[in-house]
């Protein structure tokens, strides 16, 4: 699940990120970039990229809490008197 989300978030950033008109590139030397340079530039410069990151892990939350019904309960109800 984290890996979709790290290639979701290269591909925005690759194609995502919109390039100023008037900026000079070298088109000889483009820009290499590793899979986790490319998931914090997305996360840190697309706010959707952000969303859908937090949505992704609302979502395991959620998984993990209807998991978690599955495996018995413990309750202590004794009472004490002196």
């Amino acid at each position: 699940m984290k890996l979709r989300v790290a290639f979701v978030a290269a591909a925005l950033v690759v194609f995502g990120i919109p390039h100023p008109a008037g900026a000079q590139t070298d088109v000889s030397a483009p820009r290499r970039l590793t899979l986790q340079e490319a998931v914090a530039l997305a996360l840190k410069h697309n706010h959707n990229v952000r969303i859908t990151a937090y949505q992704v892990e609302e979502k395991e939350q959620a998984k993990d809490v209807a998991r978690s019904r599955y495996f018995p309960t413990l309750q202590n109800e004794t009472r004490a008197s002196v």
